[in-house]
């Protein structure tokens, strides 16, 4: 069936691999997105990326699987 209709099957495959981007979007809360732009101005690409390391490496120390300051790995 997806060869016979093509333009489907694009939509298909682009959902698809795309879905993590598509539920994040649906996910978000757009109030506290604007909130945040009012309050701080438009975030650069740079300060986005930054950001979200910063949750990354927030949510690993929560877990526990990030090393003590003190502790060195060698």
């Amino acid at each position: 069936d997806l060869i016979r209709v093509r333009t489907q099957a694009g939509l298909l495959f682009n959902a698809l691999f795309n879905l993590h981007k598509f539920l994040g979007y649906e996910n978000r809360d757009p109030f506290a997105q604007r909130n945040e732009q009012a309050e701080f101005g438009p975030m650069t690409d740079w300060q986005k990326l930054a950001s979200e390391d910063d949750q990354d490496v927030a949510m690993e120390a929560e877990e526990g699987s990030w090393p003590e300051s003190g502790a060195t790995s060698l």
